[in-house]
């Protein structure tokens, strides 16, 4: 069986090809790091697919979310990548750059090419749908990525919070606002609430509705404030909150959506 297994993974990519790394990029946010952790675990190249781009917490490491983040991409229906840079407490390094998320980006399809064996592109790495995703202290890079992403913006068709301190209220409104028809957004907080409190309070004043329950498909055009119960707790928020692995299971929703609409 194992063999038969072994076979077949031959099939979908070469033998050189490699389903997760540490990598150290040129165009790295940090000089003092220059890690980024990349999985195609699960990634199907003769399939459409998905770069999903993960700001970790203060408290969370690269191994970290090899173990808690990528398996749960690697799992979910939709077909995706990760790309999840190695961050520092407080500091949102050069994602303030006009234009550095683009660099960023290229090099990451650069190399998740490679550890596919080019059976993918750097090219169609490059086209691929891209979902933020970011958690707790996160969010200072992910609202930077945002405002200074410059070109590989127009990739972007989804953002998901899962309780970040974001303070930049006014910013997220925004983005909602300006990409409301195209892209969703998820907020899912346990112990930031008051926050979701005062981005809803912006988007009423702006005339933008929103939901407070997932979707069973999640689409663009989605805005969605989820506030959990008291059993979930900041720290392991993205490990289990209205079901275990949360992650996986928005993935799964936004591969609904798609089967949906084709």
């Amino acid at each position: 069986m194992y063999l038969v297994f072994s076979f077949l993974l031959l099939l979908v990519f070469p033998a050189n090809a490699r389903s997760a790394e540490v990598a150290k990029f040129s165009h790295a946010p940090f000089t003092k790091n220059k890690n980024t952790l990349l999985s195609i675990d699960g990634f199907d190249p003769a399939q459409s697919g998905t770069r999903i781009v993960y700001f970790h917490g203060h408290n969370q490491t690269l191994e970290d979310v090899r173990r808690d983040i990528a398996q749960q991409v690697e799992f979910a229906d939709l077909n995706a990548v990760l790309i999840a840079p190695r961050l520092f407490n407080g500091k949102v390094g050069k994602f303030v750059q006009e234009g550095f998320f683009a660099k960023y980006m290229r090099e990451a399809s650069e190399k998740l090419a490679a550890m596919a064996g080019d059976a993918t592109s750097p090219d169609a790495f490059e086209q691929m749908p891209v979902i933020v995703v970011f958690y707790s202290g996160g969010y200072k890079q992910a609202k930077n990525v945002l405002k200074h992403g410059g070109d590989a913006l127009k990739h972007v068709r989804g953002v998901v919070n899962f309780d970040g301190a974001y303070n930049s209220q006014k910013q997220f409104a925004e983005w909602i606002g300006g990409r409301k028809n195209d892209t969703f957004f998820v907020s899912i907080v346990a112990e930031t609430g008051w926050r979701n409190e005062q981005l809803k309070n912006l988007l009423r004043n702006k005339n933008i509705g929103f939901a407070e329950q997932i979707p069973d498909s999640l689409c663009a055009g989605d805005i969605i404030f989820a506030d959990m119960p008291d059993a979930v707790g900041h720290f392991t928020i993205t490990k289990r909150a209205w079901i275990i692995n949360p992650l996986k299971d928005l993935l799964d929703r936004i591969y609904r959506c798609s089967t949906q609409t084709q």
